[in-house]
């Protein structure tokens, strides 16, 4: 029953009843003498109470169709918002146990973790990543995959500071591979950036021995489980080595200057002499210990002449090798005169550089952006095609009962939408072998919530407003 019959029906009801017990009577009792003397008191009192009986229950008459009529919409209200608040209870359950299942789905399915140490080299990304040190920076050593990958990138080297083995003699031995699969004896910590001091060996990955379609290569150093510098280098039509070149870099700490600046030895083996080896070098010219700058270098061989020297005696004595030297900031640093522009990097570690296999590692934060897109797109299309189906019918239906369906059937929607993003969530997971960080997929539920019962209000909203204007 719509408002407009409602209100018919108690005009009709209240004209029935004036004309029924009202109209004819007084009609009757003061016309049908009409021209003659009204000579009895009695007739004339006898015809004024049934007037007053006849007023008094065309009144309560009026009364009770009004409660009636009141009633009738106090109960639709009542229902409608009851429906409302089901269907927004209902989504909140929903969503909670999609929240569980993608908590479930990511501990469980990542699997394994390990260590962190000083040097490495990964896969390549153009966007910069600093992992917050609450979360360790960790890379994930998945043994049921060929590669150790931290999210965007995929490890391709990675050096560990003073433990007397040449990091470069490492690099370049297609022999040695620690992954594809990882061996049962590495040791984990030498998979991941923090607790350094746990680690005691170099990091190698088979990629270095299929060195192809590169992307891009980060160096990174680290210090105190924190990236301090980095540089990202063009990877594209290089070889395995000659990606280390000043010109390619395309970001960096070290920005503007390592652009421009003059180096000799710019190859990754850098220079060695005996047991004395510079690698990894952005290093200025090799004249005097004093005056010579860079902005980072590796000493790789137990012997270093400017130490032996004590021209960098903020180097301090060698308890061993390899050392990581890098600028803390944007221009080029000396460990002799330039002491307080540069520093010691034998308490840090060589980080990530970077360098992909044949096709670049696929980010976490593209693929939320394609489930969160695909997950509106469908809730969108979806809800549009109800509203439209449902309103159309309900020009011959009650509102009431239109919006139960939509609301019921809207609900289904959701929770097949839902359904559908844990799958997809799975896949992703299981395909790009990306180990998602709980805390991101929290953020994109709670996200994917929201717009869920934004366009699920308005979807009610609109089958409200519209069916009342057709009804």
């Amino acid at each position: 029953m719509n408002y407009r019959s409602q209100l018919d029906l108690f005009l009709l009801l209240s004209c029935f009843v004036f004309l029924v017990f009202g109209g004819p009577n007084f009609y009757i009792k003061f016309t049908t003498k009409k021209g003659q003397r009204v000579s009895s008191g009695g007739t004339v009192i006898k015809n004024v109470m049934e007037a007053v009986i006849v007023v008094v229950v065309a009144v309560l008459v009026v009364v009770v169709v009004v409660v009636i009529v009141v009633a009738v919409v106090v109960v639709e209200v009542v229902v409608l918002v009851v429906v409302v608040v089901v269907v927004v209870v209902v989504l909140v359950v929903v969503v909670v146990v999609v929240v569980v299942v993608v908590v479930v789905v990511v501990v469980v399915g990542g699997g394994g973790g390990g260590g962190a140490t000083a040097a490495a080299i990964l896969a390549a990304t153009t966007k910069e990543r600093k992992c917050p040190l609450s979360l360790k920076c960790y890379l994930f050593n998945i043994s049921r995959y060929d590669t150790v990958k931290d999210v965007d990138w995929v490890l391709a080297f990675r050096g560990q500071k003073e433990i007397n083995a040449s990091a470069y003699d490492v690099w370049d031995n297609p022999t040695l591979r620690h992954d594809n699969p990882v061996p049962p004896g590495f040791s984990r910590a030498c998979l991941r950036f923090v607790d350094f001091e746990s680690c005691d060996q170099h990091f190698r990955s088979s990629i270095l021995n299929n060195w192809g379609n590169i992307k891009e290569v980060r160096f990174s150093l680290f210090k105190s489980n924190s990236e301090m510098a980095y540089a990202v280098f063009d990877g594209t039509n290089s070889g395995r080595d000659s990606w280390f070149v000043a010109a390619k870099i395309t970001s960096s700490t070290w920005l503007p200057g390592v652009r421009t600046d003059s180096f000799r030895y710019q190859r990754l083996s850098g220079i060695c002499s005996g047991s004395m080896c510079r690698r990894l070098p952005l290093y200025g010219p090799f004249d005097k210990c004093n005056t010579e700058y860079f902005y980072t270098f590796t000493i790789d061989g137990p012997r270093e002449h400017c130490v032996e020297n004590g021209v960098w005696s903020y180097v301090g004595k060698m308890t061993g090798f390899p050392l990581f030297f890098y600028s803390p900031t944007s221009s080029r640093a000396s460990l002799a005169s330039d002491q307080g522009r540069g520093e010691d990097g034998r308490s840090a570690d060589i980080g990530r550089s970077s360098s992909s296999s044949s096709s670049r590692s696929s980010s976490s934060s593209s693929s939320i952006v394609v489930v969160v897109v695909v997950v509106v797109v469908v809730v969108v299309v979806v809800v549009v095609v109800v509203v439209v189906v449902v309103v159309g019918a309900a020009r011959q239906s009650d509102l009431c009962l239109v919006v139960v369906e939509v609301a019921l059937v809207l609900v289904v929607v959701v929770v097949v939408v839902v359904v559908v993003v844990v799958v997809v969530v799975v896949v992703v997971e299981v395909v790009l072998v990306l180990l998602v960080v709980v805390v991101v997929w929290i953020v994109v539920a709670a996200v994917i919530f929201v717009i869920i019962v934004v366009i699920v209000l308005i979807a009610i909203v609109l089958v409200v407003v519209v069916g009342f204007f057709l009804l």
